[in-house]
């Protein structure tokens, strides 16, 4: 059905390695299958192999392999003195770049910096728990060093990548991904969710919750349809009411001028008629008396 195409508008640019791969092996999996159910199932399978890869948090991968897949790459379009007291993540791994390769490493646009996000400081926000990825080909003096000051241990010796990564953010930018492509598209086409460890969004739980309750208490707006205002009519109704007022009043002032033109001729016919009777009543009268 024309109605079962579904579009989707996915983000490309500075996305983490592991959700565009996963974003150019769904696609295919969207023409598999006889039926939406079988369809969704295909999708699912490739999504829970990268699920594993979190839960696992990968155990099974190298650190090379696991910095392709996690790692974020941003550009800092302008000087990092423009940005003043501004915070952010990517400023942040722009000046800890700077710590270890000198702060001419600043000067100039177009900074690009790639970083992971680690768990520790505990409860730090996001952008004091950046660490750039080229701070872990340095020497382990070095590094140890600064790990200690931005992580806010005080022996980081034993900390490897996989340690230092935060596999919750991780797990939850994946997440976001598995949402938009599969478990959404999925429900809202009446298919049982195909990732049971992906949960929905509030909004797609309560949209589901009131399309299912018979309780819904139902309101006088289902039995009335509101009907437009039809403008054109309304201006018609009014045209032709000033136009009957105006024909009235011609109609009454016509009439006024036509009782004063009666009223006036009669006047004159009786003004004739008195001129007329005084002249015949003189000339009726005997001559001696005129003499």
């Amino acid at each position: 059905k024309i109605s079962e195409i579904k579009g989707f508008e996915i983000k490309r640019r500075g996305e983490l390695g592991i959700i565009k791969i996963f974003q150019s092996e769904i696609f295919s999996q969207y023409l598999k299958g006889d039926s939406l159910l079988s369809l969704y199932q295909a999708c699912a399978e490739i999504a829970k192999k990268w699920i594993m890869i979190i839960k696992q948090k990968g155990e099974s991968l190298d650190d090379n392999t696991l910095i392709e897949l996690l790692a974020e790459n941003k550009v800092l379009s302008k000087n990092i003195s423009e940005y003043g007291t501004q915070k952010g993540i990517t400023l942040t791994a722009a000046k800890r770049l700077a710590e270890f390769l000198g702060p001419e490493f600043l000067n100039g646009k177009g900074l690009n910096c790639q970083f992971i996000i680690s768990k520790k400081p505990d409860k730090a926000p996001l952008n004091e728990r950046v660490i750039p990825v080229s701070f872990f080909s340095f020497e382990s003096s070095t590094r140890t060093k600064l790990l200690n000051n931005w992580l806010k241990i005080s022996n980081s010796n034993d900390e490897t990548l996989k340690s230092l990564l935060d596999w919750d953010y991780y797990m939850d930018r994946l997440k976001g991904t598995l949402q938009k492509l599969i478990v959404i598209p999925a429900i809202l086409q009446n298919i049982e969710n195909p990732l049971p460890e992906i949960i929905p969004p509030d909004w797609l739980i309560k949209k589901l919750k009131n399309k299912n309750n018979l309780n819904n208490q139902t309101t006088l707006n289902v039995f009335f349809n509101k009907q437009p205002k039809n403008i054109n009519d309304i201006e018609s109704l009014a045209r032709e009411k000033e136009l009957e007022n105006k024909s009235g009043k011609k109609r009454k002032m016509s009439f006024t001028n036509s009782q004063k033109s009666r009223k006036s001729s009669i006047e004159s016919e009786n003004v004739s008629l008195n001129e007329y009777d005084n002249n015949t009543s003189q000339s009726n009268l005997p001559l001696k008396l005129l003499i």
